[in-house]
């Protein structure tokens, strides 16, 4: 929840609400395969766990170039 009200104060809620929605999503992968074995880990699986985190970490990063307000 802080992340949220953080990021907004840096960005639109356009912006940082696609890019927080994404975190839960991630953490629960993460918790299905480490700590609860729901995917084996074999390495198709963790290449594809690997490419969709990827795209994840792309796409958010695009969406905050595309609309960012502030200068880094």
């Amino acid at each position: 929840m802080m992340c949220l009200f953080l990021s907004n104060d840096l960005l639109t809620q356009t912006v940082s609400y696609p890019i927080l929605i994404t975190i839960p999503g991630c953490v629960a992968s993460i918790w299905s395969i480490f700590y609860f074995k729901e995917i084996p880990l074999n390495r198709k699986n963790l290449y594809i766990i690997l490419l969709s985190f990827t795209f994840i970490f792309v796409g958010a990063l695009l969406v905050f170039v595309s609309k960012r307000r502030v200068n880094l």
